[in-house]
């Protein structure tokens, strides 16, 4: 069996409602995609989480969390997910590193919205475990 499978999930937070440093220490984040979240938990993976912030026209997309071991819950339809995953954070809660100049943003841009995805790019990869750490707890 695979671990450590690498996922990224995209935090928008004007269709959230929240900002995406409020929930960045809570290790909780959630999907639609029943399928992939049952597949991140057995395969214990690790859920790259990146927000993104609007300053005028301009859009900054940030690397704020890493979460490990996640665990599936059921959510109740009127949350507006179906699934609730929750897990480790492994970065530091005030940490987080725009990723929008980066030479490798193109690729994470392509998959920001398909809600909870596998991410496999090593280029990405690479980077995001540099950033990791420096981040980490």
């Amino acid at each position: 069996m695979p671990i450590n499978e690498d996922y990224l999930l995209y935090h928008n937070p004007t269709t959230m409602g929240r900002e995406f440093k409020d929930i960045a220490s809570t290790g909780i984040v959630a999907t639609n995609k029943v399928g992939t979240a049952d597949k991140a938990m057995e395969n214990r993976g690790v859920i790259w989480c990146v927000g993104r912030r609007d300053k005028g026209k301009n859009k900054h997309y940030f690397l704020y969390q890493r979460i490990v071991e996640p665990i599936a819950y059921a959510n109740k339809e009127d949350d507006g997910f179906k699934v609730i995953l929750k897990g480790q954070v492994t970065f530091r809660t005030d940490f987080e590193r725009e990723i929008s100049s980066e030479s490798y943003f193109p690729q994470i841009k392509k998959l920001l919205s398909l809600g909870l995805q596998r991410l496999t790019d090593v280029d990405v990869l690479k980077a995001f475990r540099e950033i990791y750490e420096e981040g980490r707890r």
